[in-house]
């Protein structure tokens, strides 16, 4: 091997989930790396968003649970 560098990478910052409620709607957004998962219970299954747009609006109707996983 005559190339080889070492490099001082940092610790991953978990993804912050931000929700707002405005007019009947909800607002997701979230920093940091991840996949947006979505689940119509706390205890799921959770499923992959079918949007990964950031942010989002969707509608504030019913109980939909919303977290971020791996990317």
């Amino acid at each position: 091997v005559d190339n080889l560098s070492f490099y001082d990478v940092g610790a991953p910052v978990a993804p912050k989930l931000s929700i707002a409620l405005a007019a009947g709607n909800a607002t997701i957004s979230w920093t940091g790396d991840g996949t947006l998962l979505e689940a119509t219970s706390l205890t799921g299954p959770w499923n992959v968003s079918w949007s990964q747009a950031n942010p989002q609006t969707q509608p504030a109707a019913g109980a939909k649970y919303f977290k971020i996983g791996p990317p």
